[in-house]
């Protein structure tokens, strides 16, 4: 029995079928893999920051698994293993003075889905470091518009722009 509200209920968003090899290690698709070979399987996907937070409350949920090296990933929804904690987009960043009446500084904060990579922080086209497992750096930018770019080892690009009051 469904309730008649429930027919035309949209399917959920976090729920894919994922097709994996037949070792169910890496995932394929048909441009490298007979879709016979393939095992089908019904996986929850989340967002990066969305792991993140579910990740340590959830020991049993399983990360997508990487796809195949012969394999192109032609998904968008899952191209980008990396998202901004924080600023979130279209941040105004108000930066408080401190008891001894210096600035205080911002944290920002991203979210991997492989927390093992490194990734390289440019804060207006300038280098600012890396960070490898945790990724957060301390920041003080000026007051005025900023560009936030984050590059991982894999190249994979994540840009933000955000502004600071003082």
């Amino acid at each position: 029995w469904v309730p008649a509200a429930g027919v035309k209920a949209a399917a959920c968003p976090f729920h894919r079928m994922i097709h994996l090899d037949k070792n169910s290690e890496t995932q394929v698709t048909s441009d490298c893999e007979s879709p016979s070979n393939m095992r089908h399987v019904p996986w929850l996907v989340l967002s990066p920051v969305e792991e993140y937070y579910y990740k340590p409350q959830h020991p049993d949920y399983k990360v997508l698994p990487p796809f195949r090296a012969d394999c192109k990933n032609n998904s968008t929804a899952s191209s980008n293993p990396m998202q901004l904690i924080y600023p979130k987009k279209l941040t105004k960043i108000f930066v408080p003075v401190d008891l001894n009446g210096k600035l205080s500084r911002t944290i920002f904060k991203v979210a991997h889905r492989t927390p093992s990579q490194t990734i390289y922080w440019h804060l207006d086209k300038r280098y600012l470091g890396s960070t490898t497992d945790f990724h957060e750096m301390e920041l003080n930018p000026t007051a005025g518009y900023h560009l936030l770019t984050l590059v991982d080892e894999e190249g994979h690009r994540l840009e933000r722009r955000f502004r600071v009051l003082k």
